[in-house]
C-alpha cells in the first residue's frame, strides 16, 4: 500500500474476496491487483474470469506462489 501511495495513487483494499470482486464491479479502478489469499473464498483467476464476463476491461495483476510453495522453494535462500 505505501509502494502505491508513494506513487501518488490512492489503493483500495477489500477484507477478501468476495467484497473485492463486489467492489472491481461496481466501481471504477484503473486496475486491480487480484491477490491469493488463504481465506479466498474463490481464485484469482475464477474472480478474474468473473470480471471479463461482465465486459470489464481494467488491466488485472495477478501474482502467486503457488507451484513454489508446492515445489518447497524458498525464495530467500534462493536471491
Amino acid at each position: 500500500m505505501r509502494l502505491f501511495r508513494g506513487a501518488r495513487h490512492e489503493p483500495d483494499l477489500a477484507a477478501d474476496g468476495q467484497s473485492g470482486l463486489h467492489r472491481a464491479l461496481t466501481r471504477r479502478y484503473d486496475a486491480l491487483d487480484l491477490g491469493r489469499g488463504p481465506s479466498a473464498i474463490e481464485g484469482p483467476f475464477s474472480s478474474l474470469a468473473r470480471l471479463r464476463r461482465s465486459d470489464m476491461t481494467v488491466p488485472a495483476l495477478v501474482l502467486t506462489a503457488l507451484g513454489l510453495a508446492a515445489s518447497g522453494t524458498d525464495l530467500a535462500r534462493t536471491a
